[in-house]
């Protein structure tokens, strides 16, 4: 099994082992739920247990103590999880914005869930950790952003102190359809693409000639109509130092030096 799958099924026998009832949160909820996650899985399954006191941590399970009550979804039979916004929002509180914004994206562009009821989620909630850090993410996140690594290099973006850019904006050219653009600076007339592998290779996993060819005549009719492009990949999102580099010598603007 991929881990993921096989982090997946050691949650649901954990929850099927157990004499009570254990509701997952934080990101093993996320995984769940069938949220995207960037980096490494966590180490122990996230437990939510009620009232301020009581519950411990045991081998394998992280216990997160609150006395905010919730609404768990039961994933499958005998399977529970935290509520998606309760979810998203404890995430949000207790991860860095390069893992909790992927989640929060792919929830707004299945519309799992919207921005509202996100922040009504978040004023009902008695005692949360780094609330605004918690609001910076749910006002940063955006479903037009269409996979996980669009998803990381905004974070990226948002936490070096970049200009935050236009989403899938469509930009015309002289000939052929109009195009759209990952990412867009208009004051400098920059667009900014994040190159997935998924993006040219084909179900065996070799690459694609025809769509990078295509992508290649692509780029060639928006740098023909004068729209300068940066260009970066997983690796480059991931590191964030490698990322700042690329986007300074592209001319992106900054905020926050």
């Amino acid at each position: 099994m991929a881990p993921r799958d096989r982090f997946v099924a050691r949650a649901q026998a954990s929850a099927l082992a157990r004499p009570t009832t254990v509701v997952f949160s934080h990101l093993t909820a996320g995984i769940l739920h069938g949220l995207p996650l960037v980096g490494p899985l966590p180490e122990r399954l996230d437990i939510l247990v009620r009232g301020a006191s009581g519950g411990r941590s045991e081998q394998g399970l992280l216990a997160h103590r609150s006395p905010d009550d919730d609404q768990p979804t039961e994933i499958e039979a005998d399977v529970w999880a935290t509520s998606l916004e309760r979810t998203l929002i404890d995430v949000a509180a207790t991860v860095p914005l390069f893992r909790s914004l992927p989640m929060l994206d792919a929830a707004l562009r299945a519309k799992m869930t919207s921005t509202e009821r996100l922040a009504q989620h978040l004023e009902g909630r008695s005692a949360l950790r780094a609330p605004a850090r918690v609001m910076r993410a749910v006002l940063a996140a955006d479903g037009k952003s269409e996979n996980a690594g669009e998803s990381l290099s905004r974070a990226r973006m948002i936490e070096c102190g970049f200009a935050v850019p236009v989403l899938q904006k469509k930009l015309p050219v002289r000939e052929g359809p109009t195009p759209r653009v990952d990412y867009f600076w208009p004051d400098v007339d920059l667009i900014g693409e994040f190159d997935g592998f998924i993006k040219y290779g084909r179900a065996g996993g070799e690459v694609d000639a025809d769509a990078l060819w295509k992508e290649k005549r692509r780029e060639d009719a928006l740098r023909a109509v004068g729209h300068g492009m940066v260009r970066w990949v997983w690796d480059e999102a991931w590191n964030a130092p490698t990322l700042t580099r690329l986007l300074v010598q592209a001319g992106v603007p900054r905020w926050m030096r």
